[in-house]
């Protein structure tokens, strides 16, 4: 849709506000009388090379770790171990089946 002049003066009035584009949407419908999709409305504001305002600046995030190593991992005491053996699965005729859907 084709806005007119004024309409784009508007526009980008709302856009120096800091107004994101749902709230131009909103605002195109209600005081202008336009019915504009939030893409449509995103393709005016690119049209018009204008830049929307971020609100609150991103921040950069830090992350801190510390690196230990690993020295000799005991296994808990009350954890069950798991011991399996590879004969016990060819009797019971897993493997095979396993291997072809590998």
């Amino acid at each position: 849709m084709n806005l007119d002049e004024g309409q784009r003066k508007k526009v980008a009035e709302w856009i120096g506000q800091g107004l994101k584009l749902s709230e131009i949407q909103t605002r195109l419908a209600s005081e202008l009388g336009v019915q504009m999709t939030y893409m449509d409305v995103r393709f005016l504001v690119d049209d018009l090379r204008l830049v929307p305002k971020d609100i609150e600046p991103l921040k950069p995030v830090s992350v801190h770790y510390r690196e230990q190593p690993i020295s000799n991992p005991k296994p808990a005491d009350n954890l069950p171990s798991l011991q399996v053996r590879l004969q016990s699965l060819q009797t019971l005729r897993v493997l095979p089946r396993m291997c072809r859907w590998l």
